[in-house]
């Protein structure tokens, strides 16, 4: 059986990391598991993109006006896809490697139209990441001002991108799959993939490299104080996006004693210290060994997002043993079992959020959630785990197809 993923990127963002950790865990089961990206990063050759220099010219100017349009109709650009550019040359490469199925993950940044989705003859199975599948054009139903809870359009412009897409899904032989509950739930109630079958599945972990290290040799690693509790704040872009709760979080900090503690924060430019409290930057790593040794040297993970579907950031911490503190939305408790394996905190309450961390942070909680933490990733979310039940996922495919015939 032949799978062919895809996604804008292998190594950039959230879904790219999951899309990629997923292929690699197929072929690890013995899976013919390839995949295209708009944009390599990394040297896989099993990641197939495009080389002639014209073609990803192209490609960059074409993401530039896809961002372009959707900033003229929402303002924001990074929130809203309307995806109007069509990739002939995409569609044909999907189509010549005639993969039994086509596996979906992000595919927007102008990596193709909407429309393109009829031109693919292989069947679909489609990850979501986020909303943009089955809304009217937004990634994040929570930033978006205009949207209808009900029916997931977004007015004005994105209400022509909702109909594209209601056209595009109608005779498609697709398959969704949500990676939490909660985006399963949302999708299934949806007009636009509400018709469509639907399974809950998760992203996989590799829980041989994010695993847990010494503690003392992970701080010296990284010279970070042995006598503070550590904080790490994994989520990148907390000054322009949002969505990671950023502002939330030091408000909970304020509520805990600033001599107890250290933040450090992922960030692609220095976050300065608020109010008292101790942040530390740090470059985003790209290299999972690296990140591991991250989580190995911190006490609590805190991942205070407005929406989160299945995030990387608290199955990395579960695998490596760190407990996390979030908000209970989306699918984090998918992932976190509350005052087991972190702490889940009641939406957008900044108090609760402090309790958490404070209760979270305590050496006895620390070390038997952490326990926890490890054993549950262990058990749910390993590579050979999810691996084998997407194997079975795709056979079924092969099943409804002979079934019909």
């Amino acid at each position: 059986m032949k799978i062919l993923l895809i996604n804008a990127f292998d190594n950039k963002g959230g879904a790219s990391r999951a899309a990629y950790r997923l292929h690699r865990s197929l072929i690890e089961i013995g899976l013919d598991s390839k995949m295209i990206v708009q944009f390599k990063l990394g040297n896989d050759p099993t990641v197939i993109s495009e080389h002639n220099p014209l073609i990803l010219a192209l490609y960059k100017l074409i993401s530039f006006c896809d961002r372009v349009i959707s900033m003229a109709s929402k303002n924001q650009p990074h929130n809203f896809s309307l995806s109007w550019f069509s990739n002939r040359r995409l569609v044909n490469q999907i189509n010549k490697i005639n993969p039994d199925i086509v596996h979906f993950h992000w595919v927007c940044n102008g990596m193709m139209s909407i429309e393109d989705i009829q031109k693919i003859k292989a069947p679909i199975a489609w990850s979501l990441h986020d909303n943009w599948a089955f809304s009217g054009g937004c990634h994040i139903m929570k930033l978006c001002k205009d949207h209808n809870y009900m029916t997931h359009d977004c007015n004005q412009e994105t209400s022509r991108s909702f109909v594209r897409k209601g056209l595009a899904y109608a005779e498609k032989e697709m398959k969704i799959i949500g990676l939490s509950n909660w985006i399963n739930t949302l999708s299934l109630k949806s007009p636009l993939l509400g018709s469509k079958e639907h399974i809950n599945l998760p992203n996989p972990i590799d829980t041989n490299v994010f695993k847990p290290l010494d503690k003392i040799e992970a701080r010296k690693y990284f010279d970070l104080n042995s006598q503070k509790k550590i904080i790490l704040l994994g989520a990148l872009n907390i000054l322009t996006d949002k969505n990671k709760g950023f502002e939330l979080l030091i408000d909970a900090m304020h509520g805990l004693n600033p001599d107890t503690f250290t933040l450090v924060v992922l960030n692609n430019e220095p976050v300065e210290s608020a109010l008292g409290i101790d942040i530390l930057t740090m470059q985003p790593f790209t290299d999972d060994i690296e990140l591991n040794k991250l989580y190995s040297a911190v006490d609590i993970v805190a991942v205070p997002s407005l929406q989160e579907n299945l995030s990387n950031t608290i199955l990395e911490s579960m695998s490596a043993g760190v407990p996390v503190v979030a908000f209970d939305i989306g699918g984090n408790s998918d992932l976190i079992l509350h005052n087991k394996t972190g702490y889940l905190a009641k939406p957008y309450d900044t108090k609760d959020l402090a309790n958490g961390i404070e209760i979270s942070m305590s050496d006895e909680n620390c070390n038997r959630m952490s326990i926890s933490s490890r054993s549950r990733a262990i058990k749910h979310f390993d590579y050979g785990i999810v691996a084998n039940r997407y194997k079975e996922f795709y056979q079924s495919f092969g099943k409804k197809n002979q079934a019909s015939n």
